[in-house]
């Protein structure tokens, strides 16, 4: 039988511009980079890229943050014996208090791979952030973040 490796990747990068941050796969065995993570804050009813110098951070940490994520996160089966791979993009609505208050999910890869992929979001987003500050006040955030299914 082939050997399979489950390759899941989330990139933080709060910037328009190509400075991406490696995360953990699965197995913490291969990390490379995706299309990258965005922050939008709240400004005049209206949602602006923020810039890099603006970090979300989770409560618990980034480390922990991904650990929390991947830990039971599986290549579901039915995606892995018809060959799905791609990624699943998640918009999360973070209030100024860094709590998470909604997760959606613009596109999908498969059924399975979406419950797969929203419920680790749901595991590393259950501590919520810390209150996100924009031009010296606290925000809501809107939280672009994909989740990368790969088969190797």
């Amino acid at each position: 039988m082939q050997k399979l490796f489950i390759f899941l990747i989330i990139v933080i990068s709060t910037s328009a511009c190509t400075q991406k941050i490696m995360s953990h796969s699965v197995q913490q065995e291969i990390a490379e980079p995706v299309s990258e993570s965005k922050v939008f804050a709240m400004e005049d009813g209206e949602y602006i890229l923020v810039s890099s110098n603006d970090k979300l951070v989770p409560v618990q940490g980034e480390e922990q943050f991904y650990r929390d994520m991947y830990t039971k996160m599986q290549y579901p089966a039915s995606a892995r014996n018809n060959n799905i791979q791609g990624t699943v993009m998640f918009e999360i609505l973070i209030n100024e208090l860094g709590q998470v208050k909604n997760i959606e999910r613009p596109n999908s890869l498969s059924l399975d791979c979406d419950i797969e992929a929203e419920a680790a979001i749901k595991r590393g987003c259950s501590k919520g952030f810390q209150p996100f500050i924009f031009n010296g006040t606290a925000v809501n955030i809107k939280y672009l973040i994909p989740v990368k299914f790969k088969l190797r």
